[in-house]
Parts: C-alpha cells; structure tokens; sequence
C-alpha cells in the first residue's frame, strides 16, 4: 500500500513539474518576427499626401510605401522634404515594416541615377543646376 501512494505522489509531482516547464515555454517564445527590411528603386507615380504614401510604378503592379515623420528624405545627400517630390522622379531608399506590417519609408533618396540604358544619365528632373555651397 505504501509503495502504490509512494508511486502516485511521484507521479502526481511529475505531472506538475512538466505542466509548469510547458507553461514557460509558452510564455517564453519570442515574438513573430517582421522582416528586417530591403532597399528600394524606381520611378515615383503617384503622391497621397492625406495618406502619407508614395507609389512607384513597376512592370507589373505599383507598390505603395508610407512616409512617417521619421522617414529621412535627401536630395543629393542633403536633406530635402517630401514637399520636394515630383511625380515621375526617380527615387530609391531603404523601407521596413512598422508594427502593423505596412511597409514604411525608413529613408528616401530623390533624384537618384536612372539605371537602364548602362548611361550615367539622370531624369529630367535630376537636370537642375548645381546647390550652391
């Protein structure tokens, strides 16, 4: 009779040990991560600024991008604004998925180098004069 209590106490304690390490493991697991992010080309389609977003026109679909009061614009590696975007600009930056997943204009480049052609040459828009320093 002992040894049958002694066998069920045993059991008993085990059963909870393993119930409380797989609670832990639960509670522990990290987060879904979110992609870290990617680089971006093309040339500007569109503008919402009521939206906060950007399209760049593609061969097959258009890809929206959103702007936060945190994303870093530059012209030139200059600073610039987004009141400085024109429709059918060139452009190229870094964007990344906020909490939400939407992905989010972490910094954006205007007026970067067309690259089809192989040639060194910019849009129309990039052809201003020099800023002076």
């Amino acid at each position: 009779m002992t040894t049958i209590r002694l066998i069920l106490s045993v059991t008993l304690a085990c059963s909870i040990f393993a119930s409380h390490a797989a609670d832990q493991k639960a509670t522990n697991a990290p987060a879904a991560k979110l992609p870290q992010g990617m680089p971006f080309y093309g040339k500007l389609g569109a503008i919402d600024k009521s939206a906060q977003t950007i399209s760049l026109d593609g061969k097959e679909k258009k890809r929206i991008f959103y702007i936060t009061p945190s994303t870093r614009v530059h012209r030139d590696k200059r600073p610039a604004t987004v009141d400085d975007l024109v429709v059918g600009q060139w452009v190229g930056g870094f964007v990344r998925p906020d909490p939400n997943g939407r992905p989010t204009v972490v910094t954006l480049n205007l007026a970067v180098v067309q690259r089809s052609g192989g040639s060194a040459s910019t849009n129309a828009v990039n052809n201003r004069p020099p800023a002076r320093k």
